[in-house]
């Protein structure tokens, strides 16, 4: 379960923190990252069977058809035509709600593993309820991302749009931090390790 964990980790990474050369070639697309996620999904799936985790590499699969289109094709071949349409300037805003769809899917998923796997006896530094807890707060924050870039995309305005940018990034890494949380959790649970694991009081 960890591998898959740390793949979900190093693929919003990549997506977030993608490299641009010259300003305008990108190294790493953000597609990329999305498809680092699904194959760690994938390996969350071949270990539990679960909806959520199925939703999850749909809503994946089409953040990286979206991601592709946005970056490669259609930026490249109609990019003067799409800055000039109000319609197009609101694309990204597909791409956050399936991000949120994404992301709330995994930590579904994840949710109905912990409290399939980890015996209720266990008293855990990582359980269901405080994934429940981060995931409202995640979906919290992405909505309020979300009304607020399309304000910005609205307003035109440069100084909210670096405001939501980083607005989004930091919720990148708040979940970033959740996924690398339940990474460590499941090598240590998954190797018996007693740091992560220990007897009821």
């Amino acid at each position: 379960m960890d591998k898959g964990y740390q793949k979900i980790f190093w693929g919003i990474f990549l997506a977030t923190f993608n490299i641009t050369l010259g300003g305008f070639i990108k190294i790493v697309p953000a597609f990329v990252g999305w498809i680092v996620v699904v194959s760690g999904i994938g390996i969350l799936k071949a270990n539990f069977q679960d909806e959520s985790f199925e939703k999850g590499e749909r809503y994946t699969g089409c953040l990286i058809l979206l991601s592709f289109l946005g970056t490669s094709f259609l930026g490249l071949f109609f990019e003067p035509r799409l800055n000039s349409s109000i319609i197009f300037s609101y694309y990204p805003v597909i791409l956050y709600i399936f991000e949120l769809l994404m992301i709330y899917e995994i930590l579904n998923g994840t949710i109905n593993l912990l409290e399939s796997k980890v015996p209720k006896d266990i008293s855990t530094t990582i359980n269901s309820k405080q994934i429940i807890y981060k995931q409202k707060t995640y979906v919290i924050l992405q909505i309020i991302s979300t009304i607020g870039f399309i304000i910005t995309l609205t307003t035109y305005s440069e100084l909210l749009m670096t405001i939501s940018a980083l607005f989004a990034i930091i919720i990148r890494i708040y979940v970033m931090s959740i996924i690398s949380g339940l990474k460590k959790f499941f090598l240590n649970f998954d190797s018996g390790q007693s740091n992560d694991i220990q007897p009821p009081l």
